[in-house]
């Protein structure tokens, strides 16, 4: 069960289980509930990791790299995450 969430991006590097609006709050490895904007920041720094890799000065999969970019920021965990955080500044904004 767990090879099927990490392959379909609901179980992250974390030990965390996200779902839908809500966290299942399933811990593996001791660790706190990451908060939206946690999950937020681990993405784009693993994305920005990956531009890294992809500016070094060697031949490189650019398809790859491309699927390895949306393999981050389309992670269900981090797609309602942002949500919520967009939610909320709307929110914040019309007040």
């Amino acid at each position: 069960m767990i090879e099927w969430l990490k392959k379909a991006g609901i179980f992250p590097k974390s030990g965390l289980i996200f779902h839908s609006s809500f966290c299942l709050g399933h811990l593996f490895d001791g660790q706190e509930q990451m908060t939206d904007q946690q999950l937020a920041l681990e993405a784009i720094n693993e994305a920005q990791h990956i531009l890294e890799d992809y500016l070094r000065p060697r031949p490189h999969n650019n398809e790859r790299v491309l699927d390895r970019l949306v393999e981050v920021l389309e992670r269900p965990d981090l797609v309602v995450a942002v949500s919520r955080l967009q939610q909320r500044s709307s929110f914040s904004e019309g007040e």
